[in-house]
C-alpha cells in the first residue's frame, strides 16, 4: 500500500474514532520529572543571541576548556512537566484514552507543574519529581538529570503507596499497560517483576497491550539488560507485548545482545537488520523502532519501514518519542493495521514537536491532512 493510501485510511478511521471513542482505559508508570528546556548561548551579538546549534560545536567548546575553565550562559525557554510516563499519559488522554498515571509528581500532593495535564489523566503521586535540564540543539538533545528521588521507588515502596488490590482494580479495567523509563528508575526491574508475579495473575482475562520503553541503556550492564528482557518476556503470558526503542537504544540493545549471543554474520549496520536481530532474540510480539525520520515495526508476520514527516524547525524535541508511543498505542487499541499504527504514532510525534503541545484528535487529523499534501495525485 502506498504511503498516501495509508494516511487516507488512517484519517478515515480517526474520523470514526472521533464519533465513537474507544471504550478502553490505560495505566502508565512510574517516573516524573520537572523538565527545564534550555539552550546554550554561543555569543551575544548586539541585542541578538547566537545559540550553539549543534552538539559537536558545544563539545568543541567544552574540549577547549579542558584544564582551564569556561562559563556558558543557559537560557531556559520553558519549564514543564516531564517524564516518559506523564508525557505519554497526557498524550493518550488528549487523543481520547482515559488513563491512570502513577509517578513522582510530588511529595506532599501533586506539584503545580503536573496539574495542567489533561482531565482524562488521573495522576497518582509517588514522591518528589526528578529534575532534568534538557539542553536542546538542532541535531539532538543532552539530558542532564537529577534522579535521587527515584532511589526509594521499589516494589515494597510502591505497594505501600498503591496496595496490590487497588492496583489490580485499576489494571483490570485497562486495555493498555505502559511501563517506561526502565534505565533511569534503579528499581524498575523489581517493580515490573512484582506486577507480573503478584498482580497480573489475578486480573480477569482481557485483550491487553503491554507496552515497554527502556530509554538510554548506556549506563546499564549487560546482565541487567538481559534480566529486564526476561521479565518483559514473562508478560507475554498475559497479553500482547510491544517494546519501543529509539535509534540510539536500538544500537545499544543490538550490541548488548551481540556480546551475549554473538552477532549475526555479515552485519550490514542497517537499522532494519539490527531490529530483526533484536526481535529474533527477544521473542516478543512486536518491536517498534523510531529514528527521527522514519519508523520500523517488527512482528512474527511482517517487517515494515515507513518514512515520517520530518519537522525542520521543532518547537520542542523532548517528549517526541513519548507522543509517538501514545499515537501508536491508540492505533493498536483501535484495531488499526500495523502500518496505520506506525503512521498515527509518527503523526502524533510530529504534531507535538512542531507545536510544543500534544495534539487532540482534530489536531491529529489536521496534521495528517497536511502530510497528505506531500503526496499529490
Amino acid at each position: 500500500m502506498k504511503h498516501s493510501e495509508i494516511i487516507r485510511t488512517t484519517l478515515l478511521k480517526l474520523a470514526h474514532i472521533r464519533k465513537n471513542p474507544p471504550d478502553v482505559q490505560a495505566f502508565v508508570g512510574f517516573d516524573g520529572y520537572i523538565d527545564r528546556i534550555q539552550k546554550l548561548v554561543k555569543r551575544r551579538i548586539n541585542s541578538g543571541v547566537d545559540y550553539f546549534s549543534d552538539m559537536s560545536g558545544f563539545a568543541e567548546k567544552v574540549h577547549q576548556a579542558a584544564g582551564k575553565s569556561a562559563q556558558i550562559e543557559v537560557i531556559t525557554s520553558k519549564t514543564k512537566l516531564g517524564g516518559n510516563a506523564p508525557i505519554m499519559a497526557n498524550a493518550l488522554a488528549g487523543i481520547g484514552i482515559k488513563n491512570h498515571c502513577a509517578g513522582t509528581f510530588g511529595e506532599q500532593g501533586i506539584d503545580p507543574l503536573f496539574m495542567g495535564v489533561h482531565s482524562h489523566c488521573n495522576l497518582i503521586p509517588l514522591g518528589a519529581p526528578a529534575v532534568t535540564h534538557a539542553l536542546e540543539f538542532g541535531d539532538g538533545k543532552l539530558m542532564l538529570s537529577e534522579l535521587d528521588s527515584f532511589q526509594k521507588l521499589d516494589w515494597p515502596y510502591l505497594k505501600k503507596k498503591i496496595p496490590p488490590e487497588k492496583l489490580s482494580q485499576m489494571l483490570a479495567g485497562c486495555g493498555l499497560i505502559g511501563l517506561v523509563d526502565w534505565s533511569n528508575l534503579p528499581h524498575s526491574s523489581d517493580i515490573w517483576q512484582g506486577i507480573c508475579a503478584e498482580v497480573l495473575p489475578h486480573l480477569p482475562p482481557a485483550d491487553r497491550l503491554y507496552f515497554f520503553d527502556l530509554t538510554d541503556l548506556s549506563k546499564k550492564p549487560d546482565i541487567e539488560i538481559m534480566e529486564v528482557l526476561e521479565i518483559i518476556g514473562d508478560y507475554t503470558k498475559f497479553g500482547e507485548v510491544v517494546l519501543s526503542l529509539n535509534e540510539k537504544e536500538t544500537h545499544q540493545l543490538f550490541q548488548a545482545l551481540c556480546r551475549i549471543h554473538g552477532g549475526p554474520e555479515n552485519h550490514s549496520g542497517r537499522l532494519g537488520d539490527e531490529g530483526a536481530f533484536i526481535f529474533e532474540k527477544t521473542q516478543l510480539h512486536g518491536l517498534l523502532i523510531h529514528p527521527v525520520d522514519r519508523c520500523l515495526f517488527f512482528t512474527e508476520d511482517l517487517q515494515i519501514e515507513l518514512a515520517g514527516k520530518v519537522v525542520s524547525n521543532p518547537v520542542i524535541s523532548t517528549g517526541g518519542g513519548d507522543n509517538l508511543n501514545a499515537g501508536f498505542c491508540l492505533g493498536k487499541l483501535s484495531a488499526f493495521s500495523p502500518e496505520e499504527c506506525v503512521v498515527l504514532g509518527m503523526a502524533t510525534s510530529a504534531a507535538y514537536v512542531s507545536s510544543g503541545k500534544s495534539p487532540d484528535l482534530s489536531g491529529l487529523e489536521s496534521f495528517l491532512n497536511g502530510w497528505l499534501e506531500d503526496y499529490p495525485g
